[in-house]
């Protein structure tokens, strides 16, 4: 028997990759236990771990296994990651050229009311942030997160206010009747514009990506030194940052 034979989390990754393949839209333990080369108890101890952690579905009626939500959600939102960057990334490229400052794309999981940052186009100047990617981050604070946060379905947005809002940075909108406000005047404007609300000193500039159907899948943004902002500068490069999200949706698939 080798290592990777004892190791649970191998057998574990076994039998969901043979959930997957496997024809079967539901299977039982002893078929599992043959596919896997395992003895019908190790078989049920790994289908019952996976049913625990709703990556695997057990039919009360039939007593038989299946893919359980969890897997399925999380599957979903990676491969909607891969396609997203794919198709972001090119016009990342030609908006951080246009501007010259740093390039961002934020996704967000419905599920969770939460943001990642999972792509970074770093701006040529030394005096740049350096942005934290692939860890969930607060919606409500800062461009990157208002501009999804005001596009989404008011029930949606009093669910986030509801889970509460507290200070990420000092500057940080903690009020829901203030953010409230703010979130209402991004949907106006198309755009959200922000200072130093999620990382001190920094001025951010966000727009929606959207996804088939009109869900917003993420933002487009980009993050600016305050002392390097100029607010005379604001509608142009307002005017990048949605024309680029607008694209990137329009390559997605919305047709917009």
């Amino acid at each position: 028997m080798t290592k990777k034979d004892r190791d649970p989390i191998s057998k574990a990754l076994a039998a969901l990759k043979w959930l997957v393949e496997d024809d079967a839209s539901d299977v039982g333990v002893r078929e599992l236990a043959s596919a896997l080369n395992v003895s019908p108890s190790s078989a049920h101890r790994l289908l019952n771990a996976l049913v625990d952690s709703g990556f695997v579905h057990q039919d009360p009626a039939t007593s038989r296994y299946s893919l359980g939500l969890e897997f399925i959600r999380i599957s979903r939102i990676a491969a909607s990651r891969i396609t997203i960057s794919k198709i972001a990334l090119p016009h990342m490229a030609r908006l951080a050229e246009k501007c010259g400052e740093t390039v961002l794309l934020c996704i967000y999981d419905s599920e969770r009311k939460q943001m990642m940052f999972v792509e970074a186009l770093d701006s040529p100047h030394e005096l740049r942030y350096i942005i934290e990617l692939n860890s969930w981050k607060p919606v409500f604070a800062g461009a990157s997160g208002q501009s999804i946060m005001a596009f989404l379905p008011d029930d949606e947005i009093d669910a986030i206010i509801d889970r509460g809002v507290w200070a990420v940075t000092d500057q940080t909108l903690t009020d829901p009747a203030a953010l409230r406000k703010n979130l209402a005047a991004i949907r106006s404007a198309g755009y959200a514009c922000t200072r130093g609300q999620r990382i001190r000193g920094a001025v951010g500039l966000g727009a929606p990506v959207y996804g088939p159907g009109g869900a917003v899948l993420g933002a487009i943004c980009l993050t600016i030194p305050d002392q390097r902002f100029d607010p005379a500068q604001e509608q142009s490069l307002a005017e990048m940052v949605m024309a680029c999200a607008r694209v990137v949706s329009s390559d997605i698939g919305t047709g917009s």
